[in-house]
């Protein structure tokens, strides 16, 4: 009894489900999918309710007499009240179609228990001040979203339903002018027909040596995501501030030289300083947020991607980059893993885990080890992804960014200087390839590349 008050609890709602339990073997299955022996704040109850859940465990009828027997087994039939108890418990409830509704006031009283609980080991950690600040925060909030999902069970499905489910979704996006798309757009049409957008829940590593230009790749899908399909972005960029990035946006949105705008030379042509005017324009439409705390960790990540959630939506996140990413932790009871690569395994796996709590896709820009630079050709392979290869694993797009040789006389490829190709090595729902971009890197921007084309006609 924390300063002197009882715990929630209702005896009343207890026996309810209990006796509910008792009359009905269905009713009994229903509540020991949605409750547990913690659930209830008398023991005796809870002992009675661990019995019938185990008369459903081994598929027998739950009543009177197998619940009483199945206690005698126990050795607590006396000490829960013996059969005349469990005859008065089948007793007091009408009709056991009511057990759902009394199983629902027996979870909520046991949440705010949980809670109080929960918080008095939160405030106990905090006044001890042995462990580390962030670890402190990352058990208090795994601890308060584990009770929410206490009493929850996923849904299993017929077949048939699935069909109906699957039918009616490909009939709604028939209807819709969305080229076939079932995700988020990148605006890169080979991009967008050989993934069909970027998919909820999904990791999408992209992956290159540093001056591929894998940021501004990241950054060219942020801006067409948001301008054309309303996508609400958020970017956690390690590396650059957010004036860097606001700069590339730009540039790539007004086709003005970056160094221009960084140096302020635009501003003495007028037509580029109405270019710059437009671009911004645009811009401002779109809800791109920007997040350059360095070293971030991964509990903050997951902080301020549930903020913008509930705040403004969100469809899409991108993380810039991966091995710049602080696990956290370093207090003496820290869970911080060992060493480099399996801080790196346990953030990908997290990063996983986050977006399927999220629903959107997260690109996680990643680091290749330098052995790509003395393969011929330099493709990467997915034995290249730095400092883990539990990241392919959780991945369920890898992609890489690389520059080809440089071409001879008669070769009829695309000039390399031009061009980056963008090889989808990894698609755990989809065709792996190559794609290929045309890279204008003046604007740090990538196009879609037309071989009918000039290269640079976009300019």
């Amino acid at each position: 009894m924390p300063d002197g008050r009882p715990l929630p609890q209702s005896v009343e709602a207890e026996q309810s489900v209990l006796g509910a339990a008792l009359q009905s073997t269905f009713a009994a299955t229903e509540i020991s999918e949605t409750l547990t022996k913690e659930d209830f704040a008398n023991l005796s109850h809870g002992e009675i309710f661990e019995a019938v859940a185990g008369l459903v465990r081994e598929g027998n009828p739950v009543d009177l007499v197998t619940t009483a027997d199945a206690l005698k087994r126990r050795g607590t039939l006396e000490a829960v009240g013996g059969r005349k108890y469990l005859a008065e418990l089948s007793g007091m409830v009408p009709a056991p179609s009511s057990a759902p509704y009394y199983a629902g006031l027996v979870r909520d009283k046991a949440v705010l228990r949980h809670l109080i609980e929960t918080a008095g080991e939160i405030v106990a950690k905090s006044f001890t001040e042995e462990d580390d600040p962030a670890d402190v925060l990352n058990y208090a909030e795994r601890e308060i979203l584990a009770i929410g999902q206490r009493g929850k069970r996923a849904e299993y499905y017929p077949l048939q339903e699935i069909l109906r489910l699957s039918i009616e979704r490909m009939e709604e996006l028939s209807k819709k002018n969305t080229d076939g798309l079932t995700g988020l757009t990148t605006g890169f049409p080979k991009l967008d027909q050989m993934t069909l957008g970027l998919q909820p829940s999904d990791l999408i590593v992209l992956a290159a040596r540093p001056g591929m230009g894998k940021t501004s790749l990241a950054l060219n899908i942020a801006a067409n995501a948001a301008l054309k399909a309303d996508a609400k972005v958020m970017i956690f960029s390690l590396e650059m501030d957010e004036l860097q990035l606001g700069v590339r946006l730009m540039a790539a949105e007004s086709m003005i030289p970056s160094d221009e705008l960084r140096g302020g030379k635009v501003y003495r042509d007028k037509a580029k300083i109405e270019k710059l005017g437009e671009a911004q324009q645009a811009l401002s439409r779109a809800t791109i947020n920007i997040d350059s705390t360095s070293g971030i960790q991964i509990s903050e990540i997951r902080n301020k991607c549930r903020r913008m959630k509930l705040k403004e939506g969100l469809d899409l996140v991108i993380v810039d980059y991966l091995q710049l990413m602080d696990f956290g932790g370093n207090g003496k009871n820290s869970s911080r893993p060992e060493n480099r690569q399996q801080e790196i395994a346990t953030l990908s796996r997290m990063l996983k885990q986050l977006a399927r709590e999220m629903e959107c896709p997260f690109i996680v820009l990643s680091q290749l080890s330098r052995a790509v630079e003395q393969r011929g050709g330099h493709r990467p392979n997915l034995s290249d992804l730095r400092e883990s290869g539990a990241i392919e694993q959780d991945a369920d797009i890898v992609m890489f960014i690389y520059q080809e040789d440089e071409k001879g006389e008669n070769d009829s490829r695309p000039d390399p200087e031009l061009t980056r190709q963008l090889y989808i090595a990894k698609h755990r729902n989809g065709e792996t390839g190559y794609i290929t971009l045309q890279w204008l890197g003046q604007f740090t921007k990538f196009a879609h590349y037309d071989f009918s084309e000039d290269p640079l006609s976009v300019l």
